[in-house]
């Protein structure tokens, strides 16, 4: 969630592959969602969406279910966990 006043075209510059998911006009934010690579590229990003002009906070919650399943899926296909299934 982006709170302030900032074109979504400067959000996307600077987080990448995003989407806005809704937008409210009184107080100005935005729900995006956002995909990164890492930890370190989620702090990263925020960190510089936070230095936008109009920018007041940036908050960020992480999505534990596609983070896991992503683990797993890399795990049974490098053949390191045989019993996943």
């Amino acid at each position: 969630m982006v709170d302030g006043k900032v074109a979504f075209s400067e959000l996307r510059r600077t987080l990448g592959d995003a989407v806005l998911v809704n937008e409210t006009k009184d107080p100005p934010m935005k729900y995006l969602l956002c995909r990164a690579h890492d930890l370190a590229d989620v702090t990263s990003r925020t960190a510089q969406t936070s230095k936008l002009p109009g920018v007041n906070s940036v908050r960020v919650t992480l999505n534990r279910e596609n983070t896991g399943r992503n683990r797993i899926r890399s795990l049974a296909s490098s053949g390191k966990n045989r019993g996943i299934g």
